[in-house]
């Protein structure tokens, strides 16, 4: 079987996620509310880099990671709120 070449980003940012996860999760959580809505943030940013790293190298992989994360509760934020309004 024949490994799929990893981008040269991706390991710091899996690094990055590790290291600050509890870091990740408490920045979202404060901004949204709700601990287990942060976690499932952090949890979508860490599946779609596996599934899609970035193409260019990162330099600042915690503000990577940061904005990821706040990209992404909006998205999941919006998403509830047109599902709670249509349900």
């Amino acid at each position: 079987m024949r490994l799929k070449q990893q981008p040269m980003g991706l390991p710091s940012l899996v690094i990055a996620l590790s290291v600050h996860y509890d870091d990740l999760v408490s920045y979202i959580r404060m901004r949204f509310g709700g601990k287990g809505f942060a976690h499932d943030v952090i949890h979508d940013v860490c599946l779609e880099l596996m599934e899609r790293p970035p193409a260019q190298p990162i330099h600042t992989p915690l503000a990577f990671l940061r904005r990821a994360s706040m990209h992404r509760a909006i998205d999941l934020s919006r998403r509830e709120n047109v599902r709670q309004r249509w349900v």
